[in-house]
């Protein structure tokens, strides 16, 4: 072995150590399987020639110098006794350790960290490829968590977990516990460079053992989607009873209803409530995408309405109260209401039920909603009903109930609020105060 100038890297593995390395006219080392054969044929005398930092030149000499074969791992057999001119003699390193300028070793308990526990100085080290175990150093198929599936030493307290998510080890410091592993539903197995990995499907969220939709959404398959009514939002993540929800209708875009959970999921399309001052006197267009608060007084758009009702069958429901608190109700066993291109017009309305007296909206067909039946448009002429009375247009109000109300129409849920008579919000026919109406809410759900 010759070291001159640092120009020859010696951190070098197992194999290069083995067979040697450089250049014999400059830098090099012959090789440990040459030494063992060179070394156990005679009786060798080993000689050590160094010059220090400061230009002095010293030496140790060894009277029998003998180095094992590789199945002793290259050891020194033995050095006989020792001259030359320095107190220093050459350590005798622990089997695969060898001496040299140390910068960090690693252990089997913590295979990935690189640990700086060297001293000034050249001194004995595990080098790379190698693992301390207490003071041993070992090959990584020695520490008690080496992983022949993984390749590689598992740290304590961590695991490792096959390329087929089928098997999960655990280090315990002792050795590797194994057990059976699998992803879970709606989670698919995925390698990297650290194994396999459970990961969730796209659209959930969750560590692929357990995997759930994003809060407002719900499973269906194998994927999250909104719920498309009401009636779908209790499997929604995230739902916590009435309130409001997101929702997705068939072939139309998502948009925020107020859901009456607790009487039913319903979806809620109308609310009026006593002395809100909400104007319900609006125009067509905002009619036609919607109006109001949620949680207070508004109307959910009749895009959204026609959107909502055409994709399953629905009933509908209206809850009034009148100024008397007389509850009543209007139940209809079918309902559902065209586009845009049809005014809007309800082209389905079940058989009636309920405590509300007249059946008012099967009178309504066309203009259950805006201004008069058959024009529907921002004209204020009334036009003839076909029932034999004058449904009158929205710009009127009735200054009498008894006089005018039932002339102009059998009923009005989205008339102009006047006091705390609400005149023209009524309904004909009420055991009590027609138009007294100071509460009403209109709904849908499917029928079951």
């Amino acid at each position: 072995m010759r070291r001159l100038d640092g120009s020859l890297v010696f951190s070098r593995n197992w194999g290069e150590y083995k067979e040697g390395f450089g250049f014999p006219s400059s830098e090099f080392w012959l090789g440990n399987e040459k030494l063992a054969y060179l070394t156990n044929q005679k009786r060798y005398e080993l000689r050590i020639d160094m010059i220090v930092s400061n230009g002095s030149n010293v030496f140790m000499a060894y009277s029998f110098f003998r180095v094992k074969d590789e199945w002793d791992s290259y050891a020194l057999a033995t050095l006989g006794n020792a001259t030359g001119n320095t107190n220093s003699l050459v350590p005798t390193c622990s089997i695969n350790m060898i001496y040299a300028n140390c910068t960090c070793e690693r252990t089997c308990k913590a295979p990935t960290i690189c640990q700086n526990n060297c001293q000034e100085g050249s001194t004995c080290i595990c080098p790379d490829g190698f693992f301390l175990r207490g003071s041993d150093c070992v090959p990584p198929e020695e520490c008690g968590c080496y992983s022949t599936t993984a390749g590689k030493v598992i740290p304590m307290g961590e695991s490792y977990i096959n390329n087929h998510c089928s098997e999960q080890c655990f280090c315990n410091g002792s050795g590797l516990v194994c057990s059976d592993y699998g992803c879970g539903a709606n989670a698919q197995c995925t390698n990297t460079s650290e194994g396999g990995q459970c990961a969730c499907n796209t659209g959930f969220f969750g560590d692929g053992l357990e995997c759930a939709c994003d809060t407002g959404y719900m499973v269906d398959g194998s994927r999250c989607r909104r719920p498309r009514d009401c009636d779908e939002v209790p499997s929604v993540e995230g739902y916590s009873g009435s309130g409001l929800y997101y929702i997705l209708p068939t072939n139309w875009q998502e948009f925020q209803v107020y859901c009456n959970i607790s009487e039913g999921r319903w979806t809620v399309f109308q609310r009026r409530t006593p002395g809100s001052g909400r104007n319900f006197k609006l125009s067509w267009n905002s009619y036609k995408t919607g109006f109001g608060e949620l949680g207070e007084d508004f109307w959910l758009g009749n895009d959204n309405i026609h959107y909502l009702t055409s994709q399953k069958n629905y009933q509908l429901r209206i809850d009034m109260i009148d100024s008397g608190n007389r509850h009543y109700r209007a139940l209809y066993n079918g309902f559902s209401i065209s586009n845009e291109g049809n005014k809007y017009r309800i082209t389905t309305l079940g058989t009636f039920s309920g405590n509300a007296g007249g059946n008012c909206a099967s009178m309504h067909e066309g203009a259950w909603w805006y201004r008069h039946r058959n024009r529907l448009s921002s004209s204020s002429a009334c036009d003839y009903y076909t029932y034999g009375t004058y449904y009158c247009c929205q710009s009127r109000s009735c200054s009498s109930c008894q006089s005018n109300s039932y002339s102009c129409a059998f009923s009005n849920l989205n008339g102009k609020q006047s006091g705390s008579q609400g005149k023209t919000i009524f309904w004909h026919g009420l055991s009590g105060n027609d138009c007294g109406i100071q509460y009403t809410e209109m709904k849908v759900r499917p029928l079951s």
